[in-house]
């Protein structure tokens, strides 16, 4: 953000609780505390909107469930982003389009299928139909990217082999982009951007190799 790398891990020196740091230039200096979540933070997904950090990540109980927690930082310490806990066992992914916080996760109230909900400044609220897609939807850093107010989230689809697919929400329902199921095989950790209206995915790419696969879309 402006110029500066914020990075958002899970720290091990804090009993894998959540720790941000931004390098300011000359060395990198922890934004708050160090720390700072409740428990467990996996799979931590950072957002900088106006030099304000928000991390989302999934946080684990002695009980041994897992929610998200959507946490940002106003300056001196860390605070909650609304009222989050959504039950999920994945990777949630986080993005600020004009001050708005969407967030993408896979649901586990709605059988781990894809959930997108948006922060309205006093709570969360679905994104369309909660868990939207076909089938299980692995939701990995960064799937979730919003362009001109229109949300896309790609992931790993269960319904389709654990293939990639790509979905958008038309302001009604949630539709596919092209073809569910698009890779030629198991597409994991997948990173999406769009650009112009156009969709990329890069993914670690099963059917060759595991190496990295770049796709468009293209009508």
């Amino acid at each position: 953000y402006n110029g500066k790398p914020y990075v958002a891990y899970q720290d091990l020196a804090y009993d894998s609780k959540a720790t941000v740091r931004m390098f300011d230039g000359t060395k990198w200096k922890t934004v708050g505390n160090a720390g700072f979540s409740a428990g467990d933070a996996g799979a931590p997904s950072i957002f900088v909107y106006n030099g304000i950090p928000y991390v989302a990540y999934t946080e684990e109980y002695p009980t041994g469930t897992f929610k998200v927690r959507v946490m940002m930082h106003n300056g001196t310490n860390w605070t909650p982003a609304g009222t989050t806990g959504y039950q999920s066992y994945g990777y949630p992914s986080l993005y600020i389009y004009n001050g708005t916080p969407y967030l993408a996760y896979e649901d586990g109230a709605n059988g781990n299928k894809a959930t997108v909900k948006k922060f309205d400044g006093t709570g969360w609220m679905n994104v369309g139909n909660a868990g939207f897609s076909q089938g299980a939807a692995a939701i990995l850093p960064r799937s979730l990217y919003v362009y001109n107010g229109t949300p896309y989230v790609a992931y790993m689809d269960d319904a389709n082999g654990g293939k990639a697919t790509v979905m958008k929400f038309d302001g009604i329902n949630w539709t596919n982009v092209g073809t569910p199921g698009f890779s030629a095989g198991q597409a994991n950790w997948l990173s999406l951007s769009v650009s112009n209206g156009i969709p990329y995915v890069g993914y670690k790419d099963n059917a060759n190799g595991m190496k990295i696969t770049v796709m468009k879309f293209s009508n």
